[in-house]
C-alpha cells in the first residue's frame, strides 16, 4: 500500500512479487516539494471509470497521494479520478480524503502526529508493517515523538521498533479509535522490493477492487513481513464483531502461523494485555504451527494476534486487525495511564508548533497555517481530556 515505483514498471513488479493489489504513490509532496509520476495522465486515461487499472487478475488504483512532513505522513488511496489538494495541516488533508470517499492511511503508528490524527478521525488505517522494516536490517531513525518521551524503553533495532509500533497501536485501540491495519514498504525510496511489508485482506467472494477495499476498511486483515498469521475468536476472524455474548464472556482463541521458519510462540492481545500462546507444529504440514488459549473478558474488548520472529540480525513481524466483542453498547474501557501519555504528546506538539522549533517535522510556514495546525491539535487534546474525565480505568 506504499509504492514509489514508476507506473510503467508496476505490472511486472506486481507479478514478480505475486501481489494482487498495490497502491502506487503517483502524486507526492514531501515538505514543500511536489512530485508526480510522469505517466499519471496516460494511465488514468487507460483506467476504468473508477480509476482502477486491471492487469490480468491484478489491479491497482492509479491516482494515490502522499503528504509528508519529515516525521509523519498520510497516504491517500482509492480516490477514483478526484485529486485532493496536498495541503497542510495533515489532519485537514486526511479529513478531505475521507470526505471524498477515499482512504486516509497513516504511514506508520510511530509518526509524530499519529495520536492527534487518530483523535480527530483523520485516518482510518495505520501501517504497522512499514518502510522501517527492511529485508536486510531496519531503519531506526526519526521514529517520531514517543522515543523522546520514553528514553531507554525500546532498543534502537528492528525488534525495538516493532515493539514500539505494537505498543502505540494498542494504546490507540484502548483509547477507543477503531483503526485497522495497513502495510507498505516505500519501495523506490527504501531498499526493499514492493510488498516486502504487505497486508492480506480476507475476500468475501470474488476478488474485486470494491470488495478488497471494503475488506480493508472493516479490518478483515493481517499485516506481515513474512509469516502468515491467522486468528479466530469463537470462530470469528479479524474484522468481525461479536455481539450477544453473556458476560463474563468465555473466548476460545485459535492462532495459526504459516512460515518456512519455525515460530515457537505468538501473543494474543486483549485490550492491551498480552497473553503468550505456545505454538505446536502441525504433523502434516512442516510450515504450519498453531495454538489455542481460553480467556474470560468482563467488558467490551478488542482482540488481536501478533508475533515477532528473528531473521538473522533482523526480525519479521505479523499482526492482525482486531476482533471485537461487545458488551451491549459499553465502549472499550480506557487505560488512563496511556491516555495521559497521549495527552502529553498533544501538549508537546502544541509547544513545538508555537515555538517553531521543528520546522521540518511540522510544516507551519505561515501564520494562517500555524493557527490551523494549533486548532486541530487543540481539538485532539480536548478529545483526550474528555476521555480522562469520562472513563475510569476499568480494564480487567
Amino acid at each position: 500500500m506504499h509504492v514509489h515505483r514508476a507506473l510503467s514498471d508496476l505490472a511486472v513488479l506486481m507479478e514478480a512479487e505475486d501481489l494482487a493489489v498495490s497502491i502506487p504513490m503517483t502524486l507526492w509532496r514531501t515538505g514543500k516539494t511536489v512530485s508526480q509520476d510522469t505517466d499519471l495522465d496516460r494511465f488514468l486515461a487507460a483506467a476504468g471509470e473508477s480509476g482502477v487499472l486491471h492487469v490480468g487478475a491484478r489491479f491497482f488504483p492509479v491516482l494515490n497521494e502522499e503528504l509528508e512532513p519529515h516525521a509523519s505522513a498520510l497516504l491517500a488511496s482509492w480516490l477514483g479520478r478526484t485529486f485532493v489538494g496536498l495541503e497542510y495541516p495533515l489532519a485537514a488533508f486526511g479529513q478531505a480524503v475521507a470526505k471524498s470517499g477515499g482512504l486516509s492511511d497513516s504511514e506508520k503508528a510511530t509518526s509524530l502526529e499519529m495520536p492527534a490524527l487518530a483523535a480527530v478521525g483523520a485516518c482510518g488505517t495505520v501501517g504497522l508493517a512499514n518502510n522501517h522494516l527492511w529485508r536486510s536490517g531496519s531503519f531506526t531513525g526519526a521514529w517520531g515523538a514517543w522515543p523522546d518521551a520514553m528514553p531507554g524503553k525500546y532498543q534502537q533495532n528492528c525488534n525495538g521498533y516493532a515493539e514500539f509500533g505494537f505498543d502505540m497501536y494498542s494504546a490507540l485501540l484502548n483509547a477507543g479509535f477503531p483503526l485497522k491495519l495497513s502495510a507498505g514498504s516505500a519501495s523506490g525510496v527504501h531498499p526493499v522490493p514492493i510488498g516486502w511489508s504487505r497486508v492480506y485482506v480476507r475476500a468475501m467472494g470474488p476478488l474485486t477492487p470494491k470488495g478488497w477495499f471494503a475488506g480493508l476498511r472493516v479490518g478483515r486483515t493481517f499485516v506481515t513481513t513474512g509469516p502468515m498469521l491467522l486468528l479466530r475468536v469463537n470462530g470469528h476472524e479479524p474484522g468481525d464483531e461479536i455481539r450477544g455474548e453473556r458476560f463474563p464472556a468465555s473466548l476460545d482463541i485459535v492462532v495459526e502461523v504459516l512460515s518456512p521458519h519455525p515460530i515457537a510462540k505468538c501473543e494474543v492481545v486483549v485490550n492491551g494485555v498480552a497473553h503468550t500462546v505456545e505454538l505446536n507444529a502441525d504433523a502434516d504440514d512442516a510450515n504450519l504451527c498453531g495454538g489455542r488459549i481460553g480467556l474470560i473478558v468482563h467488558s467490551s474488548s478488542w482482540i488481536t494476534a501478533r508475533c515477532k520472529a528473528a531473521r538473522r540480525s533482523n526480525c519479521d513481524v505479523a499482526h492482525t486487525s482486531p476482533v471485537y466483542v461487545w458488551k451491549g453498547e459499553e465502549p472499550i474501557p480506557v487505560r488512563q495511564e496511556e491516555v495521559r501519555r497521549l495527552l502529553a504528546a498533544m501538549d508537546h506538539l502544541i509547544e513545538h508548533v508555537k515555538a517553531g522549533d521543528r520546522p521540518d517535522d511540522i510544516i507551519v510556514d505561515s501564520d494562517g497555517l500555524r493557527q490551523r495546525t494549533l486548532d486541530y491539535l487543540g481539538q485532539a487534546r480536548d478529545v483526550y481530556r474528555r476521555k480522562l474525565l469520562s472513563s475510569p480505568d476499568t480494564i480487567r
